[in-house]
């Protein structure tokens, strides 16, 4: 997906997993940032996602969920 969002024109892409291996293959394949969700409650990831981005300086940006 950090592949296809940035082709797609993404300037920022973070990818969120539990697996730490994955959060890797996530950097590996395009994305800026990775976060880990074990342990974390939604607010608290929300929290770290706008402090990343407010550091970066990003533009507007949305949540683009994968249930």
């Amino acid at each position: 997906m950090a592949q296809t969002a940035k082709a797609l024109g993404a300037k920022t892409v973070i990818g969120f997993a539990r697996n730490p291996e994955k959060l890797q293959r996530a950097l590996k394949y395009g994305a800026d940032f990775v976060i880990s969700t074990q342990d974390k409650q939604i607010k608290d990831i929300r929290k770290r996602v706008s402090g990343d981005l407010q550091e970066e300086r990003v533009g507007s940006w949305f949540w683009l969920e994968d249930f």
